[in-house]
């Protein structure tokens, strides 16, 4: 599920602020929230799951 792209500012507390349509896409599901250099990600766990073993493969094979 891709929700777009959403650039937010941290605001005086450390928070960021999720746009009313990327939450609404997740429900009350738990979420994975990764991040790397300057943006983040919001993963649903069985979709992170997902792609972690994904990418281990991909990993192991290069490695191989």
């Amino acid at each position: 599920m891709l929700c777009g792209n959403f650039k937010k500012r941290i605001d005086r507390q450390g928070r960021v602020g999720i746009p009313k349509k990327l939450r609404d896409g997740f429900s009350k599901e738990a979420v994975v929230v990764a991040g790397c250099g300057d943006h983040i990600e919001i993963w649903t766990q069985e979709r992170w799951a997902s792609e972690q073993l994904r990418s281990q493969k991909v990993l192991d094979k290069v490695l191989n």
